[in-house]
């Protein structure tokens, strides 16, 4: 199997999915700070960082005010992107995307856009009438990623 057929299907297996485990919203957290260089390096320390940031999204997704997706890679999470519904005056509902990272190695191959894609879908089922992608400025690619995505700010 030559290189390019072995990440085809790489790709293949590199599927958002919607998250909801305890160790699935421990890892998404593990993961996005990794990958922002937030991270501690007290192995112990992270993981009961890790831990107690689940636990509080855990409330929020069972409330339904959450949604958060990930990317897996040999039981690794590679990528996350997190949905927040929030309730306008009107009773509208409106979608915060944001929380979007991909491990340095994975970045690249369209990952980010799958995570965003999922993400849209879920808002689109919540009955979200918009969404708001937010990015920290000193964030260059994930800015990049989502003008790439939404082309002058629609999809």
């Amino acid at each position: 199997m030559n290189s390019e057929s072995v990440e085809s299907e790489l790709m293949k297996e590199l599927k958002p999915i919607l998250l909801q485990s305890p160790e699935q919203l421990g890892k998404f957290w593990e993961t996005y700070r990794k990958n922002n260089g937030i991270a501690s390096q007290n192995k112990k320390t992270e993981g009961i960082t890790a831990q107690m940031m689940a636990k509080q999204m855990q409330k929020e997704v069972g409330a339904g005010t959450e949604i958060p997706a990930g990317v897996e890679s040999n039981g690794e999470t590679v990528a996350t992107g997190k949905l927040s519904i929030k309730e306008t005056v009107g009773k509208r509902k409106e979608g915060y995307l944001g929380f979007l990272t991909v491990n340095q190695e994975y970045q690249g191959k369209g990952i980010a856009g799958d995570v965003v894609e999922t993400l849209l879908h879920a808002a689109k089922q919540k009955e979200c009438f918009r969404v708001v992608a937010e990015v920290l400025v000193e964030n260059t690619s994930g800015s990049r990623s989502l003008g790439s995505l939404f082309k002058n700010g629609f999809l």
